[in-house]
């Protein structure tokens, strides 16, 4: 690709930077909205004896559902291939970029310290000479800041096959043929994206429960959480939830949907949608500071009441946000 846009994650701006370097429109809030990915999972258990907390969307499935809707598959495909360079080159030679998963311990440019095992997306764009030209089109520089970076690496092919050994795995999308089954116009698929969103967030559906119970569920875990995994002594549990609420769980789910509420208000003319976009920008900032609370539970000397106080902000911001959605689904 010529450019590379920046995005605010990292699978869904590899997805939509390939999608409008073939002259599309669809952006990461199209794929996000139209793939549902306002569905939140939350799981808290023991593996092994050690703890597994997550608390976000799944990218995957988003892409998946995203290229459904168009009547186009998605495969994801794992494991080793003895063929992989020549699969490579011919995905590549036929006009689909290959949309990659690696993991983020193995990419030395990244800033940010991800929990272990974190996967990051990338492109694979061109490949000359047994050299992979890659993109990454999200590379964030501090769980503080919203600031990104992007980069194209130049990868030999030795580098990139012991890639596989650790988290690889590939999104095989027929790019040609999806772009030829978008015919919709874009403000029309907005509208369908936001009204998903917010029967998502408020309602659910029987294969996945409302988003606000979800993140309720959570914020009334987190006394039972810390009781089981003191931040003393597991502090990565505390980080690997900052972490989930940073890149999966809330803050640029709320952006994507401001942007897409603004421009369906420049589009249609509506008076309510700017004031909802800028409610849910106020947001992102609430939930900011449940994240920096989330962070500071291995170092607070008197942990109840920092709990306490983490679960009565996260029930005001779901109470707030309840409202905003209810307004949303009449505005649109």
């Amino acid at each position: 690709m010529t450019t590379i846009r920046s995005g605010k994650t990292c699978l869904l701006s590899s997805m939509s930077n390939i999608l409008l370097s073939k002259g599309s429109n669809v952006d990461e809030e199209l794929i996000f909205l139209l793939g549902r990915g306002n569905r939140i999972d939350y799981r808290f258990s023991d593996i092994g004896g050690q703890p597994e907390v997550f608390l976000g969307h799944h990218s995957l499935e988003i892409v998946s559902r995203f290229c459904a809707l168009f009547g186009v598959e998605h495969n994801f495909i794992e494991g080793e291939s003895p063929d992989l360079l020549p699969d490579l080159r011919g995905t590549l030679a036929s006009g689909n970029p290959v949309l990659i998963w690696v993991e983020m311990a193995l990419l030395p440019y990244l800033k940010i310290k991800p929990p272990a095992g974190a996967i990051h997306a990338l492109t694979v764009t061109g490949e000359r000479d047994g050299v992979l030209s890659i993109d990454d089109c999200y590379a964030p520089l501090s769980l503080y800041s919203d600031k990104v970076a992007t980069h194209a690496i130049q990868v030999p092919f030795a580098q990139f096959n012991a890639w596989r050994e650790s988290g690889y795995c590939r999104h095989a999308v027929d790019f040609q043929r999806l772009l030829g089954s978008i015919h919709r116009p874009r403000i029309e698929l907005l509208a369908q994206g936001i009204g998903w969103a917010c029967e998502d967030f408020l309602h659910g559906t029987p294969e996945a429960p409302a988003s606000a119970d979800v993140l309720l569920c959570f914020a009334d875990d987190l006394a039972v959480m810390h009781d089981r995994y003191p931040g003393s002594t597991h502090p990565q549990v505390y980080s690997a939830l900052a972490y989930n609420l940073r890149y999966f769980g809330t803050f640029w789910t709320r952006e994507f949907l401001a942007n897409a509420l603004c421009e369906l208000a420049a589009a249609t003319g509506s008076a309510s949608l700017p004031g909802l976009a800028q409610e849910l920008r106020e947001s992102v900032r609430r939930w900011k500071l449940v994240m920096l609370g989330v962070l500071k539970l291995p170092l607070t000397r008197k942990p109840a009441q920092q709990i306490d106080s983490l679960q009565r902000k996260i029930s005001e911001i779901l109470d707030v946000e309840r409202d905003v959605y209810r307004a949303m689904k009449l505005a649109v």
